[in-house]
């Protein structure tokens, strides 16, 4: 519980800069900018780079692309009101939330685990939801961690290895200030509904999932707490291509982000 009540003190700080004019929405870009192509990038990096690869990472991506394909499949046959409760509650945010809380909880092992988790995420939305390119998959965050795991047992200089560290741990604290920075505090009742599947009907799919294809605690345990995420904040982005309704993404975002601790107390009660 100490790790959450750190990352709201940090997201009360980033609303806090922005109320009073220290941070503007373009500062706040230039940090969401610096965390996704350099802070997220070096975070993947080491852990794919430390961790001890196991098999069972391919069964958690096996997972992912499970729960893309029932989401999407209730989102084609659901008229638009539901189908955007739908992707408000599959679309998790799995990296700048994600990384941080999951190695706060299980550690470097959790972390690999977690890395893997959100880049399958990010590449079932954009090849699933989105219908994009093979090319449009090729993120930061994903080319380090591939790095990361053709670098495993390369002597790299400590001075070099320094820095991905420093810029590593520099990943929680911009990412919970960046989301700070976009709070829009209003309440909308047609939440409600996304924030019980974000919350409980994802997190209780990938569990069933998970224990259906036998996957070791520790995986189990990542693929629960990812799945039970806040809505990602590019999901206005990605809704706006889809035709969705962004001003209800968007409340979804900041209402999932700031009552996010009910999720976390819940599932890590449950699952710890």
């Amino acid at each position: 519980m100490g790790s959450i009540i750190t990352f709201l003190l940090l997201l009360a700080l980033g609303y806090l800069l922005k109320s009073t004019g220290v941070l503007s929405k373009k500062d706040a870009d230039t940090i969401r900018k610096l965390v996704f192509n350099v802070c997220l990038p070096c975070m993947a990096f080491q852990a794919m780079r430390s961790s001890t690869l196991d098999s069972t990472f391919i069964l958690i991506a096996v997972v992912v692309v499970l729960l893309h394909v029932l989401g999407y499949l209730i989102f084609r046959f659901s008229n638009k009101s539901l189908g955007e409760i739908v992707f408000a509650g599959w679309a998790g945010n799995t990296a700048f939330m994600g990384y941080p809380i999951v190695e706060s909880l299980l550690g470097p092992e959790g972390l690999s685990r977690a890395v893997v988790f959100d880049q399958a995420n990010t590449i079932m939305i954009i090849l699933l939801w989105l219908q994009k390119g093979i090319k449009s998959i090729l993120s930061p965050p994903l080319l380090g961690a591939i790095f990361g795991i053709l670098l495993k047992g390369v002597q790299i200089p400590v001075p070099f290895m320094d820095a991905v560290s420093m810029l590593a741990k520099a990943t929680s604290p911009l990412a919970m200030i960046y989301t700070g920075c976009i709070l829009i505090l209003e309440w909308d009742h047609r939440v409600f509904p996304a924030l019980l599947v974000k919350f409980v009907l994802l997190p209780v799919t990938a569990w069933v999932l998970s224990t259906l294809m036998g996957l070791p605690l520790i995986d189990y345990q990542v693929v629960v707490l990812q799945s039970s995420m806040p809505t990602m904040v590019v999901s206005t982005i990605y809704g706006e291509q889809l035709g969705l309704d962004t001003a209800f993404l968007s409340k979804t975002v900041v209402l999932s982000t700031l009552l996010y601790p009910l999720s976390f107390v819940l599932w890590s009660t449950l699952l710890m």
